[in-house]
């Protein structure tokens, strides 16, 4: 019998990185529980963001404790019920509030953007505390070596992700990326509930490429389809990162939740 959905809940697509936002109340000990239920309910979704208040201020956290910058994006849009504005909020991998900003139904965060940045002679290491990402070029020796098949993939990435010193990080990503065109290819393990996910866009990915490439300003193809821009501004001691990209609503919360 498949496991029961929380009864509040919503599916939005940062960038087309399906979401889903758990609005009930759910303890930590059943987040994989219930992130493994509303994957197999609904199968474009790729990830899950718990929100809650603590202090009189909203949280938003994943289900391995990592950060996620699609994730982010979702639920500023969708505190802001989709319409002009600005928020901020906490969410899990950051130890400071973020903002988010939102027009004309995009939805751009706006962070610290801070790491360790570690190149070596086939990728570039982004560890970014509740997350890290190789990032490497799709000509590169271990993009060309990377599996095509799902099931070697976890494998792959995974004594990737070990021999780099980053598989005891929250989450890692391995991020392709072409340079003719652009497009980033995104693969996510989230250690805590042992997922590995094809990404079809990757916020905090786009965002380690800038920092790898110490670009300004930058605009990822993700491969939904859509686009990521990533700008990064230094003010003071820090560097300020900024993720903008569109957000739409799949499916509403519950008109009787919402109501009640």
């Amino acid at each position: 019998m498949p496991a029961a959905l929380p009864d509040d809940f919503m599916i939005v697509r940062p960038s087309g990185n399906d979401t889903a936002l758990v609005f009930s109340p759910v303890d930590a000990r059943d987040y994989k529980r219930v992130n493994d239920a509303i994957l197999a309910a609904r199968p474009s979704v790729e990830q899950v963001m718990f929100v809650r208040k603590d202090g009189g201020m909203t949280q938003g956290l994943m289900a391995g404790g990592e950060f996620c910058g699609n994730a982010t994006r979702a639920l500023g849009y969708v505190l802001l019920k989709g319409q002009d504005g600005t928020v901020t909020f906490r969410v899990s991998g950051q130890d400071t509030p973020v903002t988010v900003f939102v027009r004309d139904g995009y939805a751009a965060l706006t962070m610290r953007a801070s790491g360790r940045i570690d190149r070596r002679p086939d990728y570039t290491l982004v560890d970014m505390g509740g997350i890290a990402h190789i990032i490497c070029d799709a000509q590169s020796v271990e993009a060309k070596a990377f599996p095509t098949e799902a099931p070697a993939q976890k494998a792959s990435a995974l004594a990737l992700f070990a021999r780099a010193g980053i598989a005891d990080k929250p989450a890692a990503g391995l991020m392709i990326v072409d340079a003719a065109t652009n497009l980033l290819t995104p693969y996510i393990y989230v250690r805590d509930i042992d997922t590995f996910i094809p990404e079809t866009a990757c916020g905090s990915g786009s965002i380690a490429v800038a920092m790898a490439q110490n670009a300004e300003d930058l605009t990822l193809l993700q491969v939904s389809g859509d686009t990521l821009r990533v700008t990064l501004d230094r003010e003071a001691s820090f560097l300020c990162a900024t993720l903008s990209g569109p957000v739409r609503i799949l499916e509403e919360r519950a008109a009787a939740v919402q109501a009640a």
